[in-house]
């Protein structure tokens, strides 16, 4: 049984991750992939895309970690081109790249055409980035395949006529919803909350709501009291 973990390009994720490795590797097999390369969430202050991105190759590479996964939107080159640098170094690890849409759009939102000319609009730099190795990897944005089944139907036949296997999600904990209280604990300096939200952000689903509420809090200056 291969068990597909998805988180986004921060840091701390991967650091919670990491901590899970060893546990889930005991008795499956493990994938890791990253969602919405190149850039997704608040930087740490003073710190670039490339930095942090070197930072989490470092990680992953330190923990000998599997070959990696990360899906990309492609839009975002166009809003910063020098964050292709981010991709470049992610592949000259030796990591792999696929497709999330050129603009991270929403099935649900669009219709099927559109969301087929999103994807092909991805290939293109997919294509000159993974050279021979396969891409033709797709992961739904926000994991949605649309709000109707002939929605559904008509886009998984694009992608089986298109060559593309669907990189499921079997454990997505949300690590997203961390980045920026680090980002903002970080520039604070405020190292008690970098702790608990390092200590917190693996934590039980049943308490999964309360620890993401005092989360998004954290080094805000509201008050809470969980």
């Amino acid at each position: 049984m291969q068990i597909l973990i998805r988180c986004r390009t921060q840091f701390l994720g991967v650091f919670v991750l990491l901590l899970a490795l060893p546990i889930l590797a005991m008795a499956q097999e493990v994938a890791l992939t990253f969602d919405d390369l190149p850039a997704h969430g608040a930087l740490p202050p003073g710190m670039t895309r490339v930095e942090l991105a070197k930072s989490i190759i470092a990680t992953l590479k330190s923990a000998n970690a599997p070959q990696v996964y990360g899906f990309f939107n492609a839009v975002r080159l166009e809003e910063v081109p020098q964050d292709r640098a981010v991709l470049e170094q992610w592949r000259a690890a030796g990591f792999l790249l696929g497709n999330h849409t050129y603009t991270h759009m929403s099935l649900t939102d669009n219709t099927v055409e559109a969301f087929e000319k999103d994807i092909a609009a991805n290939e293109p730099i997919l294509r000159s980035l993974m050279g021979n190795e396969d891409w033709h990897w797709f992961r739904y944005p926000f994991l949605w395949e649309g709000e109707t089944l002939e929605k559904r139907n008509a886009v998984r036949a694009y992608l089986k006529e298109h060559g593309y296997r669907v990189a499921q999600v079997s454990l997505d904990f949300g690590d997203y919803a961390w980045n920026a209280p680090y980002a903002r604990c970080l520039e604070k300096n405020d190292q008690k909350s970098i702790e608990w939200l390092k200590s917190s952000s693996w934590t039980p689903p049943s308490n999964t709501s309360s620890s993401t509420g005092r989360c998004r809090r954290c080094c805000s200056g509201e008050t809470s009291s969980t």
